[in-house]
């Protein structure tokens, strides 16, 4: 009886091994999780790096905060709308060279200018991307890479005028920012913290045209009057995805 019994537990134990080792073989982890949700909005704040032109006139850097809203519209393409405000200063200079000064000032565009007051600008920033997700719709350990081409533009809300004050009467002299079109590139990584909220952080090449006052030719400066900028955007923030 014995031995009758230990050959049932034998049999039971070989067939028990040999129906767990296939389960063990299936269960396999992927790094990879697919992501359901469609529409995204994203809240973050931005330090803003701006080249200002050759004579300095354009905005300063500074810290900008916005929104944005995405929507997947299938496979790894997205498309995004944001709008970012940014409140900045802008240089106020007045120009001292005369046309006896014309040798030097051709040598040096910034010969003859004198910052005498700054003046503050607030900027309105709208623009639409086309983002491409590198993983597609999906993530790789909770990280969702992208790349990211678009256009915008850049609209000023308020331009203060006191430091102009200082100036003399010739409005050739004084800077007016201009409202126009922006272009931009970039790229960053999507973090899913959980299926609804992921935290993004992204680098973006933003250009603009900076406008000079045709005073500023006066005295012989070879510059362009209109020069195309770029600006970079580093970004950090939350997005509620659903």
């Amino acid at each position: 009886m014995d031995v009758i019994n230990r050959r049932i537990l034998a049999a039971t134990v070989l067939l028990v091994g040999a129906t767990a080792a296939p389960t063990a073989a299936q269960s396999i982890t992927s790094p990879y999780d697919f992501v359901d949700s469609r529409h995204g909005v994203y809240v973050f704040g931005a330090s803003v790096f701006t080249d200002r032109g050759t004579l300095g006139t354009g905005p300063e850097g500074g810290y900008a905060a916005g929104i944005e809203y995405t929507y997947r519209v299938g496979g790894p393409f997205s498309l995004a709308g944001r709008i970012a405000y940014l409140p900045t200063q802008r240089r106020v200079y007045d120009d001292t060279s005369t046309l006896a000064d014309s040798l030097a000032v051709r040598s040096d565009p910034t010969f003859g200018l004198e910052q005498i007051a700054t003046a503050d600008l607030s900027l309105v920033m709208l623009d639409a991307s086309l983002r491409f997700d590198f993983t597609g719709p999906r993530t790789w350990y909770k990280l969702q890479p992208y790349a990211l081409i678009g256009v915008g533009g850049v609209r000023s809300i308020s331009q203060a005028r006191t430091g102009d004050a200082q100036l003399p009467p010739d409005e050739n002299i004084r800077v007016q920012f201009q409202d126009g079109f922006t272009g931009h590139v970039g790229a960053g990584v999507e973090w899913y913290v959980s299926e609804r909220i992921t935290v993004r952080a992204d680098a973006r090449d933003l250009l603009w045209k900076v406008h000079i006052p045709p005073g500023f030719r006066s005295t012989g400066r070879i510059i362009d009057l209109e020069q195309w900028v770029q600006t970079a955007h580093l970004s950090l923030g939350l997005s509620l995805r659903f």
